[in-house]
């Protein structure tokens, strides 16, 4: 994967207002007041002594938020993914004359071109390859699906297995419980071993015990 860094959005950014300059615009920063949502900052260029109806060429850098092509989605989470992303747009508008005028809108006036940089890591590392960016997602995400699975795969004793010591163990527990004060170690139905993924390090072993006794089951954590 290609990684942009913001170094890297900025300069595509000056190039696009140096391009300007080169074919005769210069930045007007007082031509329109106001602000859009999303906007991260733009720079407005007129051409010397413009008047009332002239060309006005911004620059913007907005903050965007991108649903992939479904079809390009190999696991269910990135189809509902919200990709965040920079554009740099550099639109066309009729200057109205007045300084400090109406806000421009970024989806008004004439699209001259743009640039999409989608976040790897927000704030540090863009790509300006969605299906890269779509595809690390996916990747991420088969990834922490193996290892949850992985470590929550339950490992099954064999009960007719178990050492006596462990049964009179468990039956002196189980014996202590309301309806299970008569009950024999034939009543252990099975002991299940997992790792418990939640734990503070991920690597916690839990063991359960069953039992079902007269029709009644129970189940002891072992300690």
């Amino acid at each position: 994967m290609a990684i942009v860094l913001m170094k890297d959005i900025n300069d595509s950014f000056t190039n696009a207002v140096n391009d300007l300059i080169s074919k005769g615009y210069v930045i007007s920063p007082s031509t329109h007041g106001g602000t859009y949502t999303g906007e991260c900052g733009h720079v407005d260029l007129i051409k010397p002594n413009s008047k009332k109806g002239s060309d006005l060429i911004r620059v913007w850098l907005l903050e965007d938020s991108v649903r992939p092509d479904k079809d390009n989605c190999k696991s269910v989470v990135s189809k509902y993914l919200h990709i965040d992303a920079l554009k740099i747009n550099v639109r066309r508008y009729k200057w109205n004359g007045n300084w400090g005028g109406n806000t421009l809108w970024p989806d008004r006036g004439e699209n001259i071109s743009d640039k999409t940089f989608y976040a790897v890591k927000r704030n540090c590392c863009y790509s300006d390859n969605i299906d890269e960016v779509v595809a690390k997602e996916d990747l991420s995400y088969s990834r922490y699906e193996a290892r949850h699975q992985k470590d929550n795969d339950v490992r099954k004793l064999d009960v007719a297995k178990l050492p006596n010591s462990f049964i009179a163990k468990m039956m002196s527990r189980l014996n202590t419980i309301k309806g299970f004060k008569r009950a024999r170690g034939n009543c252990i139905t099975g002991v299940r071993i997992y790792r418990d993924s939640t734990s503070p390090k991920g690597n916690k072993l839990e063991a359960y015990v069953d039992f079902d006794y007269d029709g009644k089951k129970a189940t002891l954590k072992l300690k």
